[in-house]
Formats: C-alpha cells, structure tokens, sequence
C-alpha cells in the first residue's frame, strides 16, 4: 500500500497545521506512546502483558491517525487504495490484536508463566529497506520463566514498519508460533564463550598465537 515508504518520507516534511480539536482528543494524542526502534516495541509488548494492560497493548498497533497523515502527503498515482478500505483494514487488525492479548494471558496461565517474575530475553528482529521504506516482516519476543530454566517462550509478531518516527505493528501476532516452549536462545549481542580447548589466532597472521 505504500505506507511504510510514505511514512519516511512524511517525517522528513514540516509538519502540517495541526486543525483545531476537542481538549481530550489534543490530550490523548499528546500521551499517545512512540516508539523509536523495533525493540522499544517489543519491550512495549512485553510491558503491557506482564502490567496485564488491554489498552496498553493496543497502542502497538497502527492507528487511523497513523494511516491519515500518511495518506494525505501520498502522491495521488500511489493511492491505489481508497483511504476508508486501508483504515477498515486496521480497525480488523485492532480487533484482532484484543483477541491476541487475551489468547496471550491464556496461554501463559497454562505454560504457569508468572509475569511477575517473567523477563524479557531477546527481541529477535532483522530491519529490512528498500530504498526509503524501512520495516519488518515478523519479530519475536523470547520470555523466560524461573519456572522453566534454560527455557524460553518465543511470541512471534507479524508486519511493522516504520510510521513517521515511531515503529507501530500493521498486521496480527502468528498464534501457531507463538507461546511454544523451547530452547533458551543464545542472545547475538553478546560473544560466545570460549571453551577450553578454543584456540586464539593472532589477528597480524591469522595463525594459531602462541602462549606466552
């Protein structure tokens, strides 16, 4: 639909004169969340499952608002879509995302996950571009339990990108996916531990170094 790229390029343009609204709608827009980078919405994901937070949840998801101000700085040729089948599209995926919280509560009751004590291991997520639409084709979240040692649940997000500035989810978590309990994966920012019998190369010859 041309929205991701759309929104790169909405960011980079003055805003617009904002219109003239009711209190409580100037002051919900000023609270809503932003989030910079894929991982702070994965952390929001998390936040909002283990404060048990519905509405919370449900501002990881793009909005009407997100859609609009897009849409109005699209050049007509790529509006191929009319704008009240794209915000109908989003208004599903917000349905769609309450049954996923509450499908998400429910599976870890029964996995005896206590978010009290749960943590959030890794937020699993490559960022992909194609000139300037930046955006992702699914990210997981991988939850550990002191219940489960050297366990993990993964949940497995679907389609985000990035709206303007603040990276918002366009399409629902997969269910067969998610919530599956497996393997702690290794976390990529950290350096594998060398075992006892690795061997160390000089980096000026790549050769075995000796001891010294």
């Amino acid at each position: 639909l041309g929205l991701c790229a759309a929104a790169l390029v909405w960011a980079e343009e003055p805003e617009a004169p904002v219109k003239k609204e009711e209190p409580k709608k100037e002051e919900a827009r000023r609270e809503a969340p932003k989030f910079e980078t894929p991982e702070k919405l994965g952390e929001a994901v998390f936040e909002a499952l283990k404060s048990r937070d519905e509405e919370k949840y449900l501002t990881i998801v793009a909005t009407d608002e997100d859609v609009e101000r897009i849409w109005a700085r699209l050049p007509a040729t790529e509006r191929n879509v009319p704008l009240e089948e794209i915000k109908a599209r989003f208004q599903r995926n917000r349905e769609a995302f309450r049954g996923d919280y509450r499908w998400l509560q429910e599976a870890a009751a029964s996995n005896q996950i206590d978010w009290k004590t749960a943590r959030l291991h890794l937020v699993d997520v490559k960022v992909r571009k194609r000139g300037e639409m930046e955006g992702f084709s699914d990210m997981t979240l991988w939850i550990t339990s002191p219940d489960h040692p050297g366990k993990a649940f993964p949940i497995v997000m679907d389609d985000g990108c990035n709206f303007g500035g603040s990276w918002k989810f366009t399409d629902d978590m997969k269910k067969s996916k998610s919530m599956l309990i497996a393997d702690l994966p290794a976390d990529p920012a950290k350096p594998a531990q060398e075992g006892p019998d690795s061997k160390k190369t000089d980096p000026a010859t790549d050769k075995p170094a000796e001891n010294r």
